[in-house]
């Protein structure tokens, strides 16, 4: 399929009008030349993509909806997104992780240890996310 962006776009905004999954925003830039930049994508851009497959609701139907969570503590320098990989593995669930958090906007950088909340039964890539607690790893952006 073919998207055409529009006006003020990061590739952010691009992958979730496109695939409408953020862990999609590496192979979206791979498989397109034109999006070389992350803070803006120039407008008429032509991005090709594959639509993602859909889960039917009928496969969640009848689980039980059991919601435990964790705090995380924001460290120096660390941008939501960070934030969202060392919580959840992946970007899957970053409104959510702002939303849970009443945290104010991806765009801004919260204080150090600003508090986030997060479901640890909802990780959605537990490799990465231990990878990355194991080796105390911190993805600065200063």
């Amino acid at each position: 399929m073919i998207y055409i962006t529009l006006n003020n776009q990061t590739i952010f905004d691009v992958v979730i009008n496109t695939t409408n999954d953020l862990d999609n925003v590496y192979s979206l830039i791979l498989s397109n030349s034109g999006l070389t930049n992350i803070e803006s994508v120039s407008v008429g851009t032509q991005v090709t993509y594959e639509k993602p497959a859909t889960i039917p609701a009928s496969v969640n139907a009848g689980l039980p909806n059991i919601v435990l969570t964790e705090d995380y503590y924001s460290q120096n320098n660390q941008s939501v997104y960070d934030i969202c990989l060392q919580t959840y593995g992946s970007l899957n669930l970053l409104y959510k992780l702002i939303q849970d958090s009443n945290f104010s906007s991806i765009d801004s950088y919260p204080d150090i240890n600003t508090l986030f909340i997060f479901a640890p039964q909802k990780v959605t890539n537990k490799t990465i996310r231990n990878y990355i607690i194991n080796q105390k790893i911190i993805f600065a952006t200063a």
